[in-house]
């Protein structure tokens, strides 16, 4: 009875068995087959064979070739150019989940062949994630945080008021005093040095640099990358225009490394005083197991990275705000009103008044979004495989946010063209808690040191100039108004 039972039961677990080893294999192919290596890249135009997209992205303004993928694509588009896989992010929804929420991945950067041609690759801002960028993180954390920003703020009120003078003086050369202004705020925050108004010293190698460097376009600055034999032409080679402009760029970055920092350790060694972010640095003691002398070229390097990146973008964010003026004088007229209403007209605003005027703040945040100081950002680079809403982010993918079509998005900001600071507003005229301005200066790990100095620079700047001034059309020769035509000009920052 018992042998035939067991008998009878030998089918069932055999059945049984096969089933399970059958549901397993299932599993596991169903497991498989959803891994990120076997999921599909995100949606995005064929292309060649090797030269992938290359032909269908405007050289000059790639920016709009995205934007307008976005609409045929979705939020995040990939795409091959020469080899090179592209993740394009197109929203800022999706720019927050990856780059922001999944820094760990996203911190890198990828090898930017023309930064080390023009002599660029101790920037920051391309330095790939490691030992060395995490030491300058440190450098800027500790002398560009919001607090010490503050005891700056006298020194950005005299530089102000030095300003107004200028304008008073040359208004029609409004653009060099507001040039003159980005570059002493920053020679005197960073160097402790009080730059002349021209042909300075230290500052005239600098405007050299930045010159040389954003001669050269977008479609040029690619190319290093998938033609790195580009990079080993002679400049005198014929057509060499990008190895020419590289020569050059080498040959001033030397000294615009050098120059002001040496400056600061000899005040230093002479006992002269000297109240700059390099004098509080250098008076420190290397942190881990630096020695002094990494710690002191992590120190030059900072210095130099900041100045380059935050002389352009704030220099070109107070020219854009002083056509935004000109161009739209109801907007200038409800500005003098605010400052009219908090400040009045006995004296100059301060600090203590920013909160208290919501509409100027929402005009500088529209003059971000209305004309991008950086259309797109320095490329991210995936360090590992990932995946996202159901697609696959290949590792060692080029991550590039679109910023342009981010703030160029109709569906949040309903005719972008238009300039509207009041879009910034709610009903109760205070700010929204959502800044587009803060896309500029990027998300996550990589996010701009430099984002509370250059915001109260700019802020402090405009509120002195619409105190002291109202902005409007030249006069020709005819006694007739000289009409002006917004134009965007893309530049690549190193």
């Amino acid at each position: 009875m018992s042998n035939h039972l067991q008998m009878e039961s030998l089918p069932a677990l055999f059945i049984f068995g096969s089933l399970f080893a059958a549901l397993l294999v299932v599993a596991l192919r169903l497991i498989k087959a959803l891994t990120p290596k076997q999921l599909a890249l995100p949606p995005g135009p064929k292309g060649l064979p090797f030269i992938g997209s290359a032909f269908s992205i405007n050289k000059r303004e790639p920016w709009l070739t995205y934007t307008e993928w976005k609409k045929s694509y979705g939020e995040i588009v990939s795409c091959r150019v020469f080899g090179e896989q592209y993740i394009i992010l197109n929203s800022e929804r999706v720019v927050k989940a990856l780059v922001e929420q999944r820094s760990s991945i996203y911190s890198d950067r990828p090898v930017i062949r023309a930064a080390s041609l023009f002599g660029m690759d101790f920037n920051t801002a391309h330095l790939p994630y490691g030992a060395t960028w995490r030491a300058h993180r440190r450098v800027f954390n500790q002398t560009l945080n919001s607090g010490a920003i503050e005891q700056y703020h006298p020194l950005l009120i005299v530089k102000g008021r030095i300003l107004l003078e200028n304008l008073l003086d040359a208004p029609e050369d409004f653009i060099d005093h507001l040039r003159t202004f980005t570059i002493s705020i920053l020679m005197a925050t960073t160097y402790g040095y009080d730059a002349a108004p021209r042909n300075d010293r230290f500052v005239a190698p600098l405007d050299e640099v930045i010159s040389t460097a954003v001669r050269m376009t977008p479609e040029q600055g690619a190319l290093p990358n998938p033609l790195p034999q580009l990079c080993h032409l002679p400049s005198w080679f014929p057509g060499a225009e990008l190895q020419r402009l590289a020569l050059r760029c080498r040959e001033q970055i030397v000294e615009v490394r050098h120059a002001p920092f040496q400056f600061v350790k000899d005040c230093l060694l002479n006992y002269i005083e000297n109240r700059s972010m390099v004098a509080e640095l250098l008076q420190q003691e290397a942190t881990g197991d630096q020695d002094r002398g990494s710690y002191e070229q992590d120190v030059k390097d900072c210095a130099t990275s900041g100045f380059l990146v935050g002389s352009d973008a704030m220099h070109s964010t107070l020219v854009t705000f002083v056509m935004a003026m000109v161009l739209h004088p109801d907007v200038q007229d409800r500005a003098h009103a605010e400052l009219d209403r908090v400040v009045g007209q006995d004296r100059l605003p301060t600090f203590s008044d920013r909160a208290s005027m919501p509409y100027i703040d929402a005009i500088l945040r529209e003059i971000s979004r209305w004309c991008p100081p950086s259309p797109l950002a320095v490329p991210h680079m995936a360090a590992r495989d990932d995946f996202f809403e159901g697609h696959r982010i290949p590792k060692g993918s080029l991550v590039i946010m679109n910023l342009w079509g981010m703030a160029k998005d109709e569906d949040r900001f309903p005719d972008p063209a238009a300039f509207r600071p009041e879009r910034h507003l709610n009903a109760e005229g205070d700010l929204l808690p959502e800044d587009p301005s803060s896309l500029f200066f990027g998300y996550g790990r990589r996010a701009c040191p430099g984002r509370h100095l250059a915001s109260a620079s700019t802020w402090l700047a405009a509120v002195f100039m619409l105190s002291a001034y109202k902005f409007s059309k030249a006069i020709g020769p005819a006694g007739y108004e000289i009409d002006v035509f917004p134009k965007f000009s893309g530049r690549i920052a190193l």
